[in-house]
């Protein structure tokens, strides 16, 4: 997924191709999302960040990956729980990521 990341076909401008690899990757890959050192989250984390101010509505919407995060296991739980808190704590995060963020984190 990082490599895809950085191909040079891949635009974060364009939102098809941003839901195709990371919507795919968080929602339809558990295994390698929910890898045990927390890596999958960073890349969503990130993503969402960097989309955050561009497409605060797209961003929102990638947040919904970590959704589940009280269904896993208590490490994997820590690693969403400061992924979001960060996102959630970014000065200019948007209305749209922080309002899916707080939600995430009730």
């Amino acid at each position: 997924v990082k490599e895809l990341l950085n191909h040079e076909r891949f635009l974060l401008d364009n939102p098809n191709r941003v839901r195709a690899l990371i919507g795919a990757f968080s929602q339809a890959n558990p295994v390698c999302f929910h890898s045990s050192n927390g890596a999958g989250y960073d890349i969503l984390a990130d993503v969402v960040l960097q989309l955050d101010q561009s497409n605060p509505q797209l961003a929102a919407r990638l947040l919904s990956g970590f959704e589940i995060w009280r269904k896993l296991d208590g490490p994997r739980q820590n690693h969403i729980r400061q992924r979001v808190q960060k996102i959630a704590q970014t000065p200019q995060c948007s209305r749209n990521s922080f309002e899916i963020a707080s939600k995430i984190l009730e």
